[in-house]
């Protein structure tokens, strides 16, 4: 068989494309699968340290400081803090800005939460701030809210936390 020059050309540019297909599965399959956990009901929260059977519920509050949605959730944060100065509730708030500048931050909301963590987000799952995350005493995500939430996903996490 002889090849022409369109031949030659056309089984280059099929080559190319395979293998430029294949790379990119490759590198986004494995980035997606392996490095970041899906962040879902029924899933394990794979933060070390927390003793999650030490209260009912914990409700992780993953921040950052000057982050407009975590701003603009001040409120509703200083609500679920004083709410759950009289229940079995835990609050963690995490950010991976570190505890001396994410407690800053919060203290300047008014939000005063006891338990703040550094944490690096991307092995966790969190993907965005706020995120709000109510995890069982068995450490396994029961609800997860990701924004600034609205009036009704407010009583949502009320309900969650059994906080109303």
């Amino acid at each position: 068989m002889r090849w022409t020059s369109a031949s030659t050309q056309w089984t280059l540019n099929v080559a190319c494309l395979a293998v430029a297909i294949f790379a990119l599965r490759q590198v986004t399959g494995s980035t997606k699968k392996d490095a970041t956990p899906d962040l879902a009901p029924g899933s394990v929260l794979g933060l070390i340290g927390v003793d999650w059977s030490a209260s009912d519920c914990t409700l992780v509050i993953a921040v950052r400081p000057g982050c407009g949605w975590c701003t603009a959730s001040a409120s509703f944060y200083r609500e679920l803090q004083h709410l759950s100065s009289n229940s079995n509730l835990h609050l963690l708030a995490i950010s991976p800005d570190g505890v001396g500048a994410t407690r800053d931050y919060l203290d300047s909301l008014g939000v005063r939460i006891a338990d703040v963590r550094q944490v690096d987000f991307e092995p966790v799952g969190i993907e965005a701030t706020p995120t709000l995350v109510s995890v069982n005493q068995k450490g396994r995500i029961t609800r997860l809210w990701v924004g600034k939430l609205s009036p009704e996903k407010e009583r949502e996490v009320f309900a969650s936390a059994k906080l109303r």
